[in-house]
């Protein structure tokens, strides 16, 4: 019982402002002791509950307030590969830490993948991809990495404006075939740099095919100056339609991993 942590309760100062408030009473308990297998965890902890809870508080609600909780019990969180781009290269997303923390706050575990790292190994760069639910990053060779992902997770291609034809055939085409969850977010005018460049009336933003005419040298302005700045709440209601995919993906692999005993794919940092 040693293990088992003593707490003492004592009211906040006055002046302390909690984030979290309840109308119902909380019940303390700690999940140590001798729990661990199903005997002890029935004896020492789920019937003493039951009891305490049913004694004390019968027919009301309660919050369990659990201390010395096992890290395994925390629902999973999906993985997604955010695949970034840099500057020089065109098409790089300008609030990269704020679409990051918006990934999170859906309910992900993100992890950060640069292609051009020279310090990237195809194998780690394998194992990353292979082992998430979800892949996301703005039109490019990046995107290519969806070759490492399992069938039925989800790739995300961010399209910015004017590569609408070469996204198709690189990306949409061959996701399909490869048995995966194929989404696609369309920015808006204000979510491009180009507009700040030519303006909204440009015919660079009001007709790319017109302006591009047949001479591939002016998509430079599509694949190298464009870059993107994401509207947060925009693409916040984007990511919960990409979460339950990749949720639904990741579910149906632990029932599997369940039934017939594979063990779960593990995340791995570059």
């Amino acid at each position: 019982m040693c293990t088992v942590k003593e707490l003492t309760l004592t009211s906040a100062p006055h002046s302390t402002k909690c984030k979290v408030t309840h109308n119902s009473p909380a019940l303390v308990f700690s999940a140590e002791g001798y729990t661990g297998n199903f005997f002890h965890d029935f004896s020492d902890g789920f019937v003493p509950l039951f009891i305490t809870i049913n004694s004390l508080f019968y027919n009301q609600d309660v919050i369990l307030v659990i201390s010395d909780c096992n890290d395994l019990w925390w629902p999973q969180k999906p993985q997604l590969v955010f695949v970034i781009r840099k500057l020089d290269v065109g098409r790089a997303i300008l609030n990269k830490n704020e679409v990051i923390n918006a990934i999170e706050e859906v309910g992900f575990d993100v992890n950060v993948l640069d292609p051009t790292t020279t310090h990237t190994c195809m194998a780690k760069a394998f194992k990353l991809v292979h082992s998430s639910h979800a892949m996301l990053g703005v039109h490019g060779a990046g995107l290519t990495h969806m070759l490492f992902l399992r069938p039925r997770a989800v790739l995300v291609q961010v399209l910015p404006i004017g590569v609408h034809l070469p996204s198709n055939i690189s990306f949409k085409g061959p996701a399909k075939n490869l048995g995966l969850e194929y989404m696609v977010y369309k920015v808006k005018t204000k979510e491009r740099s180009l507009a700040e460049i030519y303006g909204t009336n440009d015919l660079v933003l009001e007709n790319p095919d017109a302006y591009v005419n047949g001479n591939y040298s002016n998509m430079r302005v599509y694949m190298r100056t464009q870059n993107l700045k994401l509207d947060i709440v925009r693409f916040n209601r984007y990511l919960v339609k990409v979460y339950k995919e990749a949720k639904k993906f990741m579910d149906m692999e632990n029932e599997l991993s369940f039934l017939f005993g594979r063990p779960r794919q593990n995340s791995a940092l570059l």
